[in-house]
């Protein structure tokens, strides 16, 4: 896979908190779930490295 290994950004969902799930699109249409770290809000831009599909 073209991203794995690399970070990805993405901004955490209203309505969320830590611990939650979520899921985002890579550029390439295809999706990865994330997971809301301790702390962020709504909005907030998180990152988190790709790993296996």
């Amino acid at each position: 896979m073209l991203y794995r290994g690399l970070w990805f950004p993405a901004a955490v969902p209203a309505g969320l908190s830590a611990g939650d799930a979520f899921v985002a699109q890579l550029p390439d249409g295809q999706q990865i779930q994330m997971t809301v770290p301790p702390g962020a809000t709504a909005g907030q831009q998180i990152r988190e490295v790709v790993s296996e599909m």
